[in-house]
């Protein structure tokens, strides 16, 4: 007789005195290296954006369960909606740069203006004031990032998991 058993992620599978059982593991710890990474997360629902730019899954490929490999699992993401939100970053930057030319967001505290997600407010908005880091998509006026939010709102909602 063959039986079949999905561990949950975060669970081993232990021999006890009366057979086997399912537990949580203890003292999970991160990976402490890209290597450590591929090792030991294999492939589940990731995907990777091909050259043409669809969205291949693990899944449709066969691939589900076997291990990363170190050098061409770099481009593996963990979803099909996270490859979706990377795919607009990479469009909203190109666009960014068409629209801002030359002007490079300052590297001191000064006033600038940037698109973000808003987490508590669940909303993408034009967000503006002092920043001291660098924001993604930042903008030299208030006006200029909010005609690029209503330009391209569509993008934005996609990729707004990376703002």
């Amino acid at each position: 007789m063959e039986y079949k058993i999905e561990i949950p992620d975060g669970y081993e599978l232990v021999k006890t005195d009366s057979g086997y059982a399912v537990r949580k593991k203890d003292n999970e710890k991160p990976p402490r290296s890209w290597a450590e990474f591929c090792e030991n997360y294999p492939l589940k629902n990731d995907c990777f954006i091909r050259n043409n730019s669809t969205i291949e899954s693990a899944k449709a490929l066969g691939i589900v369960g076997d291990c990363r490999h170190v050098i061409e699992g770099v481009n593996w993401i963990t979803s099909k909606e996270e490859a979706e939100a990377f795919l607009a970053l990479m469009q909203l930057r190109q666009l960014r740069k068409a629209w801002i030319g030359d002007w490079e967001q300052p590297s001191s505290r000064t006033f600038i203006a940037a698109i973000a997600y808003n987490i508590n407010d669940k909303e993408v908005a034009v967000e503006a004031g002092n920043y001291w880091s660098n924001m993604i998509l930042s903008f030299p006026t208030r006006a200029m990032a909010t005609d690029f939010l209503e330009c391209f709102i569509d993008l934005l909602e996609k990729a707004k998991t990376l703002l």
